[in-house]
């Protein structure tokens, strides 16, 4: 409901030097105004990886489009490493690309041209780009035919997903006015409002108001969306393009080829026209358009709707002016916020029909106020137009997205601890994302926690600066998102390379159990897993269970010693740690093992079978000493290496059975761990001493604390330290609650000035 429309800013050009009511006179306009983009001259080059040079010579609808691109798939929750090699397809519509090069080409004696000028304003390097960076490796293309570019480009990259060519596609399109040329040569034309407002469809039309903006898109294939769990916005039902052929004049609508269109569209959507409550029109407001385009959609949509409800007309570009190349798209977003809200927005600047426009009124309506938009039993269905001066047209229909999943039942979560993570690519932009949620937190009174944690662990990229805290509520989480750092709970760190290397460390033996073993009991598969097989071949060797030894009651019946019984839980419980954190997605590089933990080590890297590593237990504290079995070995995962013999085993060292009896407890000082190891961070799953290893080794202690807390502690240190952790498998495995994604503040771009004028040689 609102107008959008100002007077030509200062920094793209003086309305003074150019504006004349006159069109007589050369090299003038008749308008002062348009829809203009803040802040065009601004980009995070940086976040690309895009030297200051390029980045003065891109054209700012490239570097607009990169920053929305990302912004797209963080609203869709997906994070890059999903999508890059991805057959994702690239639709970019886009015709206005050399506003940027005019400006330059005014400065010619002043630049040092060179490649990067070719790269920076291509239009099809504005596709190849975004596809370039996220590496997607499905079509990558720029559609050009003018005003119905990038509604051309949403029925291409529909195509391409039907035919399996893209598996997802993005759609787009961008349009930025930085030059007075075009507006002067559209004025000259008499295209344009003296009075800088689209009148659409109103007997006052006088022409358009040119406007900027950008849109991108993501689409699947509704069933893939669906099993994704994706938040679907709409649903395109058909689509349709084609062309004017020959009309009255070169640029002039045709009235025939619209009808057409839209029954083209019909059918591909399987629509009677009936169904269709609103259209989104091209509208641009001018005294020959808008009667042809009202009478073609009143012939196909507005008949036969007596009794029913009537077809409703409407054009965003009252709102925000003529998006030329983005036009359509921008049509499309708008569809989609009216079904969204179940609303129709207000139609601005019309009093009454253009007296060439005679259509029923009981059958048509333009909504000059903000009115519901009423159904029958059924979802909201709406169709766009969008059509070129080139002479090609796109229409598309869009349904409404009805959820009626069944209603689940999930508990309170205002005392179950979630962890909330933060990752930028530099600090500045960290900070910047932490005072973001935190004032979506302040504004959203309906956001639950879990559902929060959930989308920041899943639905983003986490890069080289990261912050990671555990909070209760959602109260504590803005708390600690306001104070950072000067907040206890606040953990950050910095990594240079994703794949940083870490180091499981295996104690001699545990004087005393976590105290968060039945949590993660109960809640982590691969732990329980691990120690019921461990369970089952201890108990068929020694009819002694150490499940029971642990969370019940010790039978009375087992043999074995005392010691033994201690042995046996120390190894289940550190080999089932250790299985469990590699399963969460800690890669280590090696394992450190003191004494006795160089079995649990040996065992979970593969060397010594569960079977043989019972037996050395069994025979290095039974008291029955025997060589009577088969020690078998194999090649192991990862290096060990041995705390208490301060060397790395082979596997011939692994071989004797005397050597496994020898096993004496040892220490770690910082001549036992060399540079080539490069050990990040610790994994402390058994007691050992870390104390004196690397000023630069991070330390992630697993043991004892507050059982949930704790646990959730420990993720948050190895985040920030820079291990590789399965969000997903964190949250559906670990985490007590069905997390769901939600949509969240997008990243905190950390914008720059470059523009020509800093240009130099």
């Amino acid at each position: 409901g609102e107008d959008l429309v100002t007077e030509v800013p200062s920094d793209r050009w003086s309305s003074e030097k150019y504006y004349h009511s006159d069109l007589s006179v050369a090299g003038t306009m008749n308008t002062r105004w348009g829809g203009f983009v803040h802040d065009v001259k601004r980009f995070d080059a940086k976040f690309f990886g895009i030297s200051r040079r390029e980045a003065e010579k891109m054209d700012p609808q490239q570097r607009i489009l990169l920053e929305a691109v990302i912004e797209s798939f963080e609203n869709a929750n997906l994070p890059f490493e999903k999508i890059s090699g991805s057959k994702t397809g690239l639709f970019l519509g886009m015709s206005n690309t050399n506003d940027y090069s005019l400006m330059k080409s005014k400065n010619l004696s002043e630049l040092e041209l060179d490649g990067l000028d070719a790269t920076g304003n291509a239009n099809s390097i504005a596709a190849g780009r975004i596809s370039y960076f996220l590496g997607l490796q499905g079509p990558a293309l720029t559609v050009d035919t003018a005003c119905s570019s990038s509604l051309v480009a949403v029925h291409l990259a529909c195509q391409s997903l039907k035919t399996d060519e893209s598996e997802m596609a993005i759609a787009a399109g961008v349009n930025l006015i930085l030059t007075p040329e075009n507006t002067i040569t559209f004025a000259k034309n008499r295209m344009m409002s003296p009075e800088g407002r689209c009148k659409t469809f109103d007997a006052r039309a006088d022409g358009y108001v040119r406007g900027e903006g950008c849109v991108v898109l993501v689409l699947k294939k509704l069933s893939r969306a669906i099993a994704d769990g994706d938040n679907v916005l709409g649903i395109i039902l058909g689509s349709s393009v084609n062309q004017d052929g020959r009309s009255t004049g070169l640029t002039a609508p045709n009235g025939l080829a619209q009808k057409e269109l839209y029954l083209t569209a019909l059918k591909n959507a399987g629509l009677e026209a009936q169904r269709v409550s609103y259209v989104e029109a091209h509208g641009t407001g001018t005294p020959l358009g808008d009667p042809i385009e009202a009478a073609s959609l009143f012939d196909v949509y507005g008949k036969d709707r007596i009794g029913k409800l009537p077809l409703f007309l409407g054009s965003v570009k009252t709102n925000i002016g003529h998006l030329e190349a983005a036009a359509g798209i921008a049509g499309l977003i708008k569809v989609l916020l009216q079904m969204k809200h179940k609303q129709l927005a207000p139609h601005l600047h019309f009093e009454k029909w253009n007296p060439q426009i005679q259509l029923p009124e009981a059958q048509v309506k333009v909504p000059v106020d903000r009115i519901p938009w009423t159904h029958p039993e059924e979802a909201r269905i709406g169709a766009v137009s969008s059509f070129g001066f080139s002479g090609t047209n796109a229409h598309v229909i869009l349904e409404e997205r009805l959820h009626n999943e069944v209603a689940v039942h999930r508990p309170a979560y205002s005392a179950t601890p979630q962890i909330v993570f933060l990752s930028a690519k530099s600090e500045g932009a960290l900070r910047a994302l932490a005072e973001k949620y935190s004032q979506f937190l302040e504004s959203r009174s309906d956001i639950v926690l879990a559902d929060f944690s959930y989308t920041c662990a899943s639905g983003r990229s986490h890069w080289g600066y990261r912050a990671a805290f555990v909070a209760t509520s959602i109260h504590g989480a803005r708390q600690v998102l306001r104070d950072q750092e000067k907040h206890k709970a606040w953990s950050q760190g910095h990594i240079t390379n994703k794949a940083q290397k870490a180091a499981l460390c295996f104690g001699d033996s545990l004087s005393e159990m976590p105290s968060n073993l039945i949590d993660l009991f109960e809640d982590s598969v691969t732990f329980r897993n691990a120690l019921n097989q461990l369970d089952s071949a201890i108990q068929e060797k020694f009819e002694f269970s150490i499940v029971n030894r642990l969370f019940g009651e010790m039978s009375s019946k087992t043999k074995s010693s005392p010691e033994l019984q201690k042995k046996l839980v120390s190894f289940a419980v550190q080999f089932s740690l250790g299985k469990m954190w590699i399963d969460l997605g800690v890669d280590p590089h090696i394992l450190i093992a003191d004494g006795d933990g160089e079995l649990a080590a040996a065992c979970l890297s593969g060397v010594v079978s569960i079977a043989n590593a019972v037996e050395l237990i069994n025979h290095k504290y039974s008291g029955h000493h025997s060589d009577n079995f088969q020690l078998e070995i194999k090649p192991g995962l990862f290096k060990i290496y041995s705390v208490g013999s301060r060397s790395i085993l082979e596997n011939k060292q692994m071989s004797s059975v005397a050597y496994w009896s020898s096993l004496v407890p040892g220490s770690v000082s910082s001549q036992n761990l060399q540079s080539e190891h490069a050990i990040s961070v610790l994994i402390n799953v058994g007691n050992i001493l870390t104390a004196q290893v690397n000023e630069k080794t991070k330390v992630v202690n697993t043991l004892g604390g507050d059982s949930y807390s704790q646990f959730l502690t420990n993720i948050c240190q190895l985040y920030v330290a820079g291990a590789n952790i399965k969000w997903n498998d964190i949250c559906d495995k670990f985490l007590s609650f069905s997390g769901r994604k939600i949509q969240i503040p997008s990243y905190a771009f950390q914008r720059e000035t470059f523009w020509i004028d800093d240009i130099s040689s």
